[in-house]
């Protein structure tokens, strides 16, 4: 889940980096980077993670303001919402880790300070996607298992991908 965003994120970046290397242009050239910005903020609001949901929705506004204009975006603004969008990315696995420690506390009590090593930030973002998957998981095998007549076949087509995750 976060490599997606992340992923996204970079996207949006990459758009804004290009635009403004080779000068600017027709701020209508940033739509699409609007819609995947706001795709991003609803995934971060259902993953509970409201403040960088709405850092990112602040510069949705921002962008929506600048399209809105029809002008041709200055340099400083979009620099300003690339710079925003690398600090959510930044935080991404921090938050994504705090959520799941304060869902399951029995996992962060396994890996405090006093009790063992400290984790290091690679194998957090990964322990995180690792548990998010089991989670995942858990759900379809529920579901599945709970309803089976009106749960459908491909609903656990992913679980193999998940568990490879």
């Amino acid at each position: 889940m976060a490599a997606a965003i992340k992923e996204d994120l970079s996207k949006v970046k990459d758009v804004l980096d290009i635009f403004v290397r080779r000068g600017g242009g027709r701020s209508d050239e940033l739509i699409p980077q609007l819609e995947l910005l706001k795709k991003i903020s609803d995934t971060l609001g259902v993953l509970g993670l409201g403040e960088l949901r709405q850092r990112v929705r602040q510069e949705v506004s921002e962008l929506t303001e600048i399209v809105g204009e029809g002008k041709a975006p200055s340099e400083s603004a979009l620099v300003k919402v690339a710079g925003v969008l690398l600090s959510v990315e930044d935080s991404l696995d921090d938050q994504l880790v705090s959520l799941i420690l304060r869902r399951y506390p029995s996992i962060g009590s396994r890996f405090s300070a006093q009790s063992g090593p400290r984790i290091p930030a690679g194998q957090r973002s990964g322990a995180a996607e690792c548990i998010v998957n089991l989670a995942r998981i858990k759900e379809a095998v529920s579901v599945a298992v709970q309803k089976p007549t009106d749960f459908p076949a491909q609903g656990l087509d992913n679980v193999p991908q998940l568990l490879r995750g």
